[in-house]
């Protein structure tokens, strides 16, 4: 075993990105149920988009080319303020956007 690697890392590393969708999906439904709500109303849903930078080391994602010697993916959330809770979320290359 590579001692560079955690135990979980390792047990992730070949399961299939749809578990952790469908995963998402069930927690999301979950929460849903027992969310606060708040006191202001709009007549539109309201949310909110956020994206942060994850940085990678570049050896071991060669795919996520940032810089010359960085890695980075982007992760985007979209918040629906009923709840407070993310409706969507989606990761891409960081150099998408």
């Amino acid at each position: 075993m590579n001692s560079r690697h955690s135990n979980l890392s390792l047990i992730n590393q070949d399961k299939p990105y749809s578990l952790y969708e469908a995963l998402f999906g069930k927690l999301l439904t979950r929460c849903q149920r027992v969310a606060p709500g708040h006191d202001f109303r709009f007549k539109n849903p309201l949310y909110s988009l956020h994206a942060s930078t994850i940085d990678l080391c570049l050896s071991m994602f060669p795919w996520a080319d940032f810089r010359t010697t960085k890695g980075a993916v982007k992760l985007h959330v979209e918040l629906n303020h009923a709840g407070y809770l993310p409706e969507f979320v989606t990761i891409t290359e960081k150099n998408i956007m």
